[in-house]
């Protein structure tokens, strides 16, 4: 009666298994309403082979009308247990010999972790194919007829980046056999897969795809990067010493946390102006640097600042030899 609750309530029977990765029920049932059950569970708490607390004698074993069980040493169980599931598994079904020509069907009817996982079926009547659940097919049925095959679980972790950078990234875990592997962003194909990180990933709703002998997966995966971007405008950046103003300004997109900026002269940065006013005291050459951040997005942008005491165009000049224009703080053109 204990392994009969057991298999009513299949979910709470995986559930209890506190490392449990991944489960099915799998179900076999012919025209005239034959049932029968089997569970196969992957934990880690287990050693590989059958779980012997579990013998599928008290359900008639395969003398019942129809059966769907494993086989260790002429032992019949109904649940089969494994260690975890870390890789490609292909596991033979045993059924109740049926020479009735009727329809029968095999079906995953209960899982935990299916979704991360392939599973297919194959027939010996049709050795070279695999097919997908649930599986009708004609009689007569053979004790070794089917083959369960899955592959183990695929995790894939996405980080989300910044806009402004390089975006963000996902770091897939397939521990499987893969025979191709493809990225998929808003339906489109866009690459090929050979590496467990992709980096350099743009906000979008994703696919990663992969196949192998078992069958195909696709798995969706959403990017949320940081909008968070900027650019500099600076009118000039080649300023006269009698004049030696410039009023850089940021175009920001999406939300900031700081601006900060260094004129490179020595002096105190400045914070949070969209449009300083910066005057140079002395002639030189200076680094502009400014610094946005958002959450955890920084960019920076650099610019070099020239001082002179003397600006214009080499080719507008005096009888004197001087130059006698330069541009002024509001960008255009003065005579001196």
């Amino acid at each position: 009666m204990r392994i009969l609750l057991l298999l009513l309530l299949f979910p709470i029977f995986l559930q209890s298994q506190t490392i449990l990765e991944v489960g099915y029920k799998l179900q076999l049932t012919n025209s005239l309403g034959g049932v029968k059950q089997l569970i196969i569970a992957f934990d880690s708490t287990t050693s590989d082979g059958f779980d012997n607390c579990c013998d599928a004698a008290t359900f008639g074993g395969p003398n019942s009308f129809l059966g769907i069980y494993t086989l260790l040493n002429g032992s019949v169980y109904s649940i089969m247990a494994y260690d975890k599931l870390i890789t490609d598994r292909s596991i033979s079904l045993y059924t109740t010999a049926n020479p009735d020509l009727i329809e029968f069907t095999i079906n995953v009817v209960d899982t935990i972790g299916y979704e991360k996982t392939i599973v297919s079926l194959s027939d010996s009547v049709f050795p070279d194919q695999k097919f997908n659940f649930p599986y009708i097919c004609q009689g007569p049925i053979t004790g070794t007829r089917f083959t369960f095959h899955t592959s183990a679980p695929v995790k894939l972790n996405v980080i989300n980046g910044c806009e402004s950078d390089s975006g963000g990234m996902v770091i897939i875990n397939n521990p499987n056999d893969k025979w191709a592997q493809e990225l998929i962003l808003d339906g489109d194909f866009i690459q090929n897969v050979d590496d467990t990180i992709i980096t350099n990933l743009q906000s979008g709703s994703y696919q990663y795809k992969w196949y192998n002998q078992t069958g195909e997966q696709t798995i969706d995966f959403e990017v949320n990067n940081n909008p968070f971007d900027f650019d500099l405008l600076l009118p000039n950046n080649y300023v006269w010493i009698d004049d030696p103003g410039i009023i850089p300004q940021v175009f920001i997109t999406g939300n900031y946390d700081q601006i900060m900026w260094n004129f490179g002269d020595g002096s105190e940065p400045r914070y949070d102006d969209l449009n300083p006013v910066y005057y140079y005291s002395e002639v030189g050459q200076y680094t502009l640097t400014v610094t946005v951040t958002s959450g955890n997005c920084t960019k920076t942008i650099q610019e070099v600042i020239t001082v002179d005491d003397v600006f214009g165009f080499p080719n507008i000049k005096s009888k004197k030899n001087d130059y006698p224009f330069y541009y002024g703080l509001d960008g255009r053109l003065h005579k001196k």
